[in-house]
């Protein structure tokens, strides 16, 4: 198991250097040391994401498909998709984004991340490119961006 631990480390590693730019190394040295100096356990990895670990057990039921999860969530184009929209005023597509996002956060128990994708989601649902401004819909933006850093780039 210690070994599978490992391999996910290292993907979530490459996946943080991609969405960081991390040229000096800091997230390798943290992956590598572990955070704080210690060796972390899936629970604790999990919680430093935003996450709530207990949710996520009881609703995918051991720690295997948490794993497979939240690495499929690292290679999630939603994110991306939904600022990409959102910065063209492309509400129809910025809603699709922003729900399946909403989605994923929230099976995954990411609960910022959740919360702040629910209400872009929201506001966006049923949208006729009028009835939300483009600087309201930015500013949710900004709610999902920091809540989508805290949980991916810890």
């Amino acid at each position: 198991m210690r070994g599978g631990f490992a391999v996910f480390l290292q993907l979530i590693y490459a996946y943080l250097c991609r969405l960081t730019g991390d040229a000096d190394g800091i997230m390798r040295d943290k992956f590598r040391n572990g955070f704080g100096g210690k060796n972390m356990e899936l629970r604790e990895c999990y919680e430093a994401f935003g996450g709530d670990y207990k949710d996520a057990v009881s609703r995918l039921q051991n720690d295997a498909l948490i794993k497979k999860f939240v690495v499929k969530f690292l290679d999630d184009p939603s994110y991306g998709q939904l600022k990409d929209a959102v910065e063209k005023g492309e509400y129809k597509e910025a809603f699709r984004a922003a729900h399946t996002l909403k989605g994923v956060s929230q099976n995954l128990s990411f609960k910022e991340l959740g919360q702040a994708s629910s209400e872009i989601t929201e506001a966006l649902r049923d949208n006729d490119d009028r009835n939300i401004s483009i600087e309201q819909c930015i500013e949710l933006l900004k709610r999902v961006e920091k809540a989508y850093e805290k949980t991916a780039g810890m």
